[in-house]
């Protein structure tokens, strides 16, 4: 998975507030809240960053090890995919 580029589904917008981040899928109305960590990685699901160049900007900016890094974004992209409202390149 870690190869893997994840980018929101097109029927999918997002935005930050304060440090909580929504996640809108427009098709069914359904919003999702994520944490800040979460927010943080927001922009880079675009299909340009593999999973694990993902990681590796969560590592970058908080005190987090890689292996844990990877673990939670593996977590928080398959929960994402299940709803549908990301999708691989």
């Amino acid at each position: 998975m870690v190869a893997k580029k994840p980018r929101f589904h097109p029927q999918v917008k997002h935005t930050i507030i304060k440090d909580e981040g929504l996640i809108i899928a427009q098709e069914n109305g359904d919003v999702h809240i994520v944490n800040e960590v979460a927010s943080f990685l927001l922009p880079f699901i675009n299909g340009e960053f593999t999973v694990e160049q993902l990681a590796d900007k969560v590592t970058e900016a908080y005190d987090v090890d890689k292996e844990m890094a990877l673990h939670d974004i593996e977590a928080f992209l398959n929960d994402l995919e299940k709803k549908k409202v990301i999708i691989y390149d």
